[in-house]
């Protein structure tokens, strides 16, 4: 789960919605979204301000980060090697075909 800004933060729950985990977010300025690849169980974070798709280690971390040519990216979902990117400002639907 994660608190968009002011700080932006990621925290880790367990079955029952409790807190395991808390972590300040440095590598951008808000997050706009959160996912889990299931083929590969990697978190992925989506910063609208920095129009930034970030690909996060166990550590949360940035692993890789890739600049999107999207105006208000404000959510992502995976579907096998698909990954769609929702704009809210264009409400358009994006379609990208990920490597892994």
């Amino acid at each position: 789960m994660a608190k968009e800004k002011d700080p932006a933060r990621i925290f880790e729950l367990d079955s029952d919605g409790g807190e395991l985990d808390d972590e300040k977010v440095d590598f951008a300025d808000d997050l706009s979204a959160l996912a889990i690849d299931p083929e590969t169980g990697k978190l992925y974070a989506l910063s609208d301000q920095d129009r930034t798709l970030f690909l996060l280690d166990h550590k949360l971390e940035v692993d890789k980060a890739w600049k999107l040519p999207i105006e208000h990216p404000e959510g992502i979902a995976f579907d096998g090697d698909t990954l769609y990117v929702v704009s809210d400002s264009e409400e358009r639907l994006y379609v990208f075909e990920i490597e892994r």
